[in-house]
């Protein structure tokens, strides 16, 4: 599923736009799917005159050759190279296309995200483990472009917490009756050793995440949520943040209208699709390039 802008409306450009910020842009869907439901449902319950745009239809394919921007769910596509050359396309084009990760949104990856920066501790260990049932996608490997394309956002996980020189090391792949294991191993200059383990059954489960960190004192930081204590009386509680998915949709309208910039977005998309290609060289597996 994505999401693309016109680029111009009633004859502005997306230089008129950044002057103009009050206009409405026009968002059309991309499939709908379980994610362009949930996006149609949360653009076209927005109130436009505050997010700046409003949804004005929902097709099947995507169209940056015809001057859109674009909003697409991870991953971009199941190869680097391709990737490349649409973020490419994009950028001769002037056009924003963002690739979406509601992950690095939530409220547990901010908090871990936090707590890693305060620390003044070595981080000696990372792991990230992920389980789930097959969808029939996932499990087709030619066509998702193997386990670490279709959960790029796991890379993506490790590369937003601890830097852009996130490198694969190493990566197995063991397939049974029951299902698959994919493990990666990487390293960067925050952690010399960080593993993802993926999991995937062909019997049903629930889905299921989580990730740890173990520091040279000793400390281990994951991602259990923690409980909220209740309000105290006579405080104002804060507004309701808008919905992950419509948490993205804004900093996408924001690149759009020239508000905040696409280059860190850019740069994890292309390096994070050459991490996973990477390790599912060390696994042997060969892939088409789509």
């Amino acid at each position: 599923m994505c999401i693309c802008l016109r680029k111009c409306i009633d004859g502005l450009t997306v230089k008129h736009l950044r002057a103009m910020s009050t206009k409405c842009l026009g968002a059309v869907v991309f499939g709908a799917g379980i994610a362009g439901k949930v996006r149609i449902r949360d653009i076209s319950a927005c109130d436009s005159g505050v997010v700046g745009a409003k949804l004005v239809g929902f097709v099947s394919r995507k169209a940056l050759a015809n001057g859109k921007h674009v909003l697409v769910e991870f991953p971009v596509c199941s190869s680097a190279s391709v990737t490349s050359e649409l973020l490419s396309v994009a950028t001769e084009k002037g056009l924003v296309l963002h690739e979406e990760n509601i992950a690095l949104l939530t409220p547990s990856h901010l908090s871990m995200k936090e707590r890693l920066e305060k620390t003044n501790s070595t981080i000696l260990k990372g792991e990230l483990q992920l389980s789930a049932n097959y969808n029939g996608w996932v499990e087709d490997f030619q066509k998702s472009g193997g386990p670490f394309c279709v959960n790029v956002s796991l890379i993506q996980t490790f590369y937003d917490l601890l830097g852009n020189d996130l490198q694969a090391t190493g990566g197995q792949l063991e397939i049974n009756e029951a299902g698959f294991t994919a493990t990666a191993t990487l390293t960067c200059s925050k952690c010399r050793d960080l593993t993802i383990t993926l999991r995937r059954s062909k019997e049903r489960q629930p889905r299921n995440k989580k990730m740890t960190f173990t520091l040279e004192d000793g400390t281990i930081i994951d991602d259990t949520p923690g409980v909220t204590p209740p309000p105290a009386e006579g405080v104002p509680q804060p507004s309701k943040k808008p919905g992950l998915f419509m948490q993205d949709f804004l900093q996408f309208v924001d690149k759009v209208k020239g508000v905040k910039d696409s280059g860190a977005n850019t740069a994890r998309t292309l390096h994070c699709i050459q991490v996973a290609e990477n390790i599912h060289r060390f696994m042997g597996l060969e892939l088409q390039k789509l």
